[in-house]
């Protein structure tokens, strides 16, 4: 059973025109300002009252700083889209006690608003992208056919089929999203999300999950990635700085030693508009960056595509993306 919780990018060529879906969500998540447990029937549907949470006033300290980092990063065509005009103050948090575990409540500064345990595949939760768009080089095919849930995980079966590389990239239909009607990808201002992810020595492709402006403005609006790589090197992480004027106008982080796809590890993001983006890997922080944060409102994209710094992979080379569990919160006000 998927539980979810209802509450109130890259760079892509959108060559055909894709069906934007939502549903109705529901969630065995904790909706009293006491964070109290409640227990839900499958398939019944409540509505989470955003708790009243207290707004921590101190922020993380992380012994890593910023290296230069190498000119890479997606371009996307400029489309008209609703920019949220508040800015939340700013919230922090630890990582996840148990880094294994699904979150399943809600943070001081943060309410859970997602969680999905990958138990089944809900295409109507997610905005897939559509068969007839290319990934950033352009080698690769998105195939939303690709995705789909056993053994209590999303699985990606990256592949080559008649000569197409298939690759996959989807967006959470987040509650309370801003985006503009007919253009939905679950846009907030604001948000802390964490996924367990593992993925094969998938050479010639690469993963990064990243936050995406809503404007499609970029390198003007900014763009947060992490973990971005290939999946046979180190992931690292990419802050594209705010008002950027080029691809290499952002900070950078590699992931701490010995980290790799293979493996399980799981993720955590806090992005405060125009105040800090901070990073965990298995409890663990590994980036704290506060100069010129993206202030205008972005969405989640679980991205998976052909590599972006090498040749096309070959024909041959096949296997699994996979994601244990994904869950997203908005900053509380």
């Amino acid at each position: 059973m998927t539980f979810f919780i209802s509450l109130s990018k890259l760079r892509f060529v959108a060559v055909a025109v894709a069906a934007f879906l939502s549903g109705a969500i529901a969630s065995p998540l904790l909706a009293s300002s006491a964070l109290a447990p409640v227990t839900l029937q499958p398939g019944q549907q409540i509505t989470i009252v955003a708790a009243n949470l207290p707004t921590p006033t101190t922020a993380p300290t992380v012994a890593t700083t910023p290296a230069a980092a190498p000119a890479a990063a997606p371009t996307a065509t400029p489309t008209p889209a609703v920019v949220a005009d508040a800015t939340p103050s700013a919230a922090v948090s630890s990582a996840t006690t148990d880094p294994a575990a699904m979150p399943t409540s809600s943070l001081p500064g943060w309410n859970l608003i997602w969680a999905d345990d990958f138990n089944t595949w809900n295409s109507t939760n997610y905005f897939a992208y559509p068969v007839g768009w290319h990934d950033t080089t352009g080698r690769g095919s998105y195939t939303p056919s690709i995705m789909s849930a056993s053994g209590g995980n999303l699985n990606i079966a990256i592949q080559t089929v008649n000569g197409v590389h298939e690759v996959a990239a989807f967006c959470p239909l987040l509650p309370g999203s801003l985006s503009a009607a007919g253009h939905n990808r679950g846009d907030l201002l604001g948000m802390r999300y964490s996924f367990r992810i593992r993925a094969d020595a998938l050479s010639g492709y690469k993963g990064v999950p990243l936050l995406w402006p809503q404007s499609e403005l970029w390198p003007q609006a900014g763009e947060v990635d992490g973990p971005e790589s290939d999946f046979t090197t180190q992931p690292a992480a990419f802050i594209h700085h705010q008002n950027g004027t080029s691809s290499s106008d952002q900070d950078y982080y590699l992931s701490p030693s010995g980290t790799n796809w293979q493996a399980w590890h799981t993720y955590t993001v806090e992005w405060v508009p125009g105040t800090r983006v901070d990073m965990w890997i298995d409890g663990t922080q590994w980036v704290h960056d506060t100069t010129r944060i993206p202030s205008t409102a972005m969405h989640l994209v679980m991205q998976f595509e052909t590599s972006t710094t090498g040749s096309a992979p070959s024909n041959s080379t096949a296997g699994q993306v996979q994601i244990a569990w994904l869950a997203a919160w908005a900053v509380a006000h």
